[in-house]
């Protein structure tokens, strides 16, 4: 894995959390014009409950996606994967 690819998951990261928050954004606005218990509404809290739920994952894709940098970062330092001494 090559750290452009890297920047690549980074990148894609940042757009996954703002597209998240800008969709939960309007979600939270839509709801805020519905009547409580209709479909409507209970469509968009479902929404925003999912949206919640995937966003508790971030952390944790975060956390991994450091640890393959580091990783990557380590073993090019070491002059590759070559299995010799």
């Amino acid at each position: 894995m090559t750290l452009n690819a890297l920047q690549g998951a980074g990148l894609s990261m940042v757009v996954l959390v703002i597209i998240i928050a800008v969709g939960a954004q309007i979600l939270g606005t839509i709801q805020d014009t519905q009547t409580e218990n209709s479909t409507e509404f209970n469509t968009t809290k479902a929404g925003l409950e999912a949206m919640d739920e995937f966003s508790n994952w971030f952390t944790i894709i975060v956390l991994v996606l450091i640890a393959v940098v580091i990783i990557a970062l380590l073993i090019r330092g070491l002059g590759g994967m070559s299995g010799g001494v």
